[in-house]
C-alpha cells in the first residue's frame, strides 16, 4: 500500500494553489462572467451558487465557488478550450500528474463537466477522479487535497477510481443543477502567481502547463 500526497503540506491546505509535485495542467477554462440569478448552494456545498438557466444550452450559464469566481462553459474544441470531447462541455478542467518511485504516474482530474443523460436533457456533476498508470499490481491509497480515495491495478491495466457528484448521465428527465454544488472540490484551482498570464477572459490555459 502507497500513500502518496499531492504537493507539499502548504499547498494542501491551500485549495486556490495549483496542485503536483511535477506538473499542474489547467486546460479550461471558460471566461469568468456576471449573470442575474442563481440556484442556492445545499448544506456542505463545496461550490456556491449556479447560473440562471441560459436558454441556448438550457444549463446554468456559470458555476460560482466561494471566492466569488463565475465560470461559463467552454466549449472543446473552440480556442483555448482544449480538444474535442464528443459530448461534454466544461465549465472547468484542471489535472495534475506527477511521476510516482516506481516510473509510474498518477494523476486528478477535477472537472465541473456538462453532458446529455439518457433522455438528452443536458446534465452537470462535479468529479473528481485518480488514475494510476503503470503502477504494479495492489490496492494504492492516494491522499489529495480533496480527500482520500483507493485504487486497485492489476499490474497491467490502468487502474482509477472516479467520484461524481451531481446530475447522473444514466438518468431520465430534468436535472436539478444545484446538485453539483455539493461535490467534492471547490473553490475553483487558479493559475500562480509567478505562471504565464492566461488568455484574456480565462483562468487558465488549455496549452501551457502552470
Amino acid at each position: 500500500m502507497l500513500i502518496s500526497e499531492w504537493g507539499s503540506k502548504a499547498e494542501a491546505g491551500d485549495p486556490n494553489r495549483p496542485l503536483g509535485r511535477r506538473a499542474n495542467r489547467l486546460p479550461v477554462l471558460s471566461a469568468a462572467i456576471v449573470a442575474l440569478g442563481a440556484l442556492p448552494a445545499p448544506a456542505q456545498a463545496a461550490l456556491t451558487a449556479a447560473g440562471a438557466i441560459d436558454p441556448a444550452t438550457k444549463a446554468p450559464a456559470f458555476y460560482q465557488d466561494a471566492n466569488g469566481l463565475k465560470l461559463g462553459l467552454c466549449h472543446p474544441g473552440t480556442v483555448n478550450c482544449g480538444p474535442a470531447v464528443p459530448g461534454e462541455d466544461f465549465y472547468y478542467m484542471a489535472t495534475s500528474t506527477f511521476t510516482a518511485p516506481n516510473g509510474g504516474t498518477a494523476s486528478l482530474i477535477l472537472n465541473m463537466t456538462l453532458a446529455p443523460n439518457a433522455s438528452g436533457d443536458p446534465a452537470s456533476f462535479n468529479r473528481v477522479r485518480v488514475q494510476l498508470d503503470g503502477f504494479p499490481a495492489g490496492t494504492w491509497t492516494i491522499t489529495h487535497p480533496y480527500g482520500t480515495d483507493t485504487v486497485t491495478t492489476d499490474g497491467v491495466r490502468r487502474g482509477r477510481t472516479t467520484i461524481d457528484i451531481g446530475c447522473a448521465v444514466t438518468a431520465v428527465g430534468p436535472c436539478d443543477f444545484a446538485a453539483a454544488l455539493g461535490g467534492r472540490f471547490g473553490p475553483f484551482l487558479t493559475a500562480a502567481p509567478t505562471a504565464p498570464a492566461p488568455p484574456a477572459g480565462f483562468i487558465g490555459d488549455a496549452v501551457v502547463e502552470v
